[in-house]
């Protein structure tokens, strides 16, 4: 879409008389309740209501605290308006306002990240993206919570001898290490057959609490980890991956000092036959929870939806892997009884505070993160309410398979009344009660390769392995009928990532 000289005057005006009415905070507001994942003004945009594993944004919206604007802000915002609308067509008589990202930008990010996965699956059949996520996920926490501790030997032979050195010396110590909270991880390069060693670029968004000398602190960190493993090496089966174990033995991970493994006594070489840290970097900031009611703009919404531009034979393997006869009356019945009751359920459980209601059906460190920022809000006596949601249309974006696992993932287009206010009071603190805040996002959602189970027989309110109602599942998501762990997908479809629109790439 363009904008030439007439729009942009009647823009001008548009943005006066909603300034002055009042209407200006939904074009102020941040997606969901404004929480962020390092607090403040800056943030990881997520969804609706906190970081989800998507995105990073450098917001700097001015924070809103209700539905009133103060008139000397109103003027002075005018006046910085209307002069920057003359300016701006003084200087751009010839140009134009495109409010999408360049197309061929958008092909770039997602061709080049979907032929790295390509490759490093035709160099290993077993890989699978969502194992090699949990495998990481779990080796930061471990890594986390030990470095600075002796503990930390029980898993020295997953990281290089560099920062074996550093937690000898003592320069990993920063304390006490809890609460860790992971709110993206994502593969963003990969090099192989570089030397004799294949090697994986990590980027993580996280926060923990760290306590030292009986003060605490929350920090935020940015950090990027490089891991390798020798080329030629297969990843192994799924029950190896989700946790950390002997590369031996199978066992748990519990290694000497000299780096044999408790179990089995087998002396354990890094990256040679399990991926390893060969280094580390951060940005750490402090975290802080002022502004959770802050609002922003959002954006990408009128962006064209991203479609993997294998997509058409994606369906088709699909199609074959799972003996379904037409796609469209498999599309229209996964929409209807997988996704739409799913995004309503986890909505609902976050605007009610109910967030173990959802816990059966969404990933670890989904539930890990919202369920930080359900916390935060409750220490700052504040709810992020999300009512009237309505769901518009649903498309298809991606379906990825690899040996275990199956993913698909469609960008859901919905409304809601948006808004923070503090739970005591009920005073309004960010968002509108008047105005419905129109977005979108892509989901996806995974299931074990081979379960082919009927959609139409999904039941949210049960228990996918044995039946019984999903009211016992826990903060593990266990189910206390059968002693099954359901959010792996082993047994039905679970959400495990909400991507924004405006970051989003295949």
């Amino acid at each position: 879409m363009h904008f030439h000289k007439k729009s942009l005057k009647i823009i001008a005006i548009t943005f006066i008389v909603l300034l002055l009415s009042g209407s200006i905070v939904d074009l102020l507001a941040r997606p969901g309740g404004g929480s962020s994942f390092r607090g403040g003004s800056r943030s990881y945009s997520s969804s609706r209501s906190s970081s989800s594993g998507g995105s990073y944004s450098s917001g700097g919206s001015l924070p809103v605290s209700g539905e009133n604007v103060g008139f000397a802000f109103a003027v002075i915002l005018i006046f910085v308006v209307v002069n920057g609308v003359k300016v701006y067509l003084k200087q751009s008589q010839e140009h134009s306002i495109i409010s999408t990202p360049p197309k061929n930008t958008q092909n770039t990010l997602r061709s080049s990240k979907g032929d790295m996965l390509k490759k490093m699956k035709k160099s290993d059949e077993n890989f699978s993206n969502i194992l090699f996520i949990e495998f990481t996920t779990a080796l930061y926490h471990k890594f986390h919570t030990f470095k600075g501790k002796p503990a930390f030997t029980t898993i020295a032979p997953f990281f290089s001898e560099r920062l074996k050195n550093k937690q000898k010396n003592g320069s990993l110590s920063i304390g006490n290490v809890s609460e860790i909270v992971i709110g993206n991880i994502e593969i963003v390069s990969i090099e192989l057959n570089r030397n004799i060693y294949d090697y994986l670029t990590v980027n993580i968004q996280a926060n923990y609490t760290t306590t030292k000398n009986g003060n605490s602190q929350r920090r935020v960190t940015d950090e990027k980890w490089l891991l390798k493993r020798k080329k030629g090496v297969k990843s192994a089966a799924p029950e190896l991956m989700r946790t950390l174990t002997c590369p031996s033995c199978g066992a748990t991970a519990n290694f000497s000092d000299s780096g044999h493994c408790a179990h089995c006594q087998t002396f354990i070489q890094g990256g040679e036959h399990q991926w390893m840290v060969e280094s580390t970097t951060e940005k750490i900031e402090t975290f802080s929870s002022h502004g959770l009611g802050h609002y922003e703009q959002e954006t990408g919404t009128d962006y064209p939806t991203i479609v993997h531009d294998n997509l058409r034979n994606n369906i088709h393997n699909y199609l074959v892997d799972n003996n379904i006869p037409a796609w469209n009356d498999y599309f229209d019945q996964l929409k209807n009884v997988i996704v739409k009751p799913i995004f309503l359920k986890i909505y609902s459980a976050w605007s009610e505070n109910k967030w173990n209601e959802a816990r059966h059906l969404i990933s670890d460190r989904l539930y890990d993160s919202y369920k930080f920022w359900i916390t935060n809000y409750k220490q700052e006596n504040l709810v992020n309410k999300l009512n009237d949601i309505e769901i518009g249309r649903i498309d298809l974006a991606h379906i990825d398979t690899d040996k275990y696992y199956e993913t698909i993932t469609v960008r859901i287009f919905a409304s809601c009344y948006d808004y923070v206010e503090n739970s005591r009071t009920g005073k309004l603190i960010g968002g509108s009660k008047r105005h419905k805040r129109v977005f979108s996002e892509y989901w996806s959602f995974v299931r074990r390769k081979g379960v082919q189970k009927d959609e139409s027989k999904f039941d949210l309110n049960k228990c996918p392995n044995c039946g019984a109602p999903a009211d016992k599942m826990g903060q593990a998501a266990e189910c206390e009928y059968c002693g099954t762990k359901i959010s792996f997908g082993d047994f039905s479809w679970v959400l495990a990532m909400i991507v924004q629109d405006e970051v989003y790439t295949v």
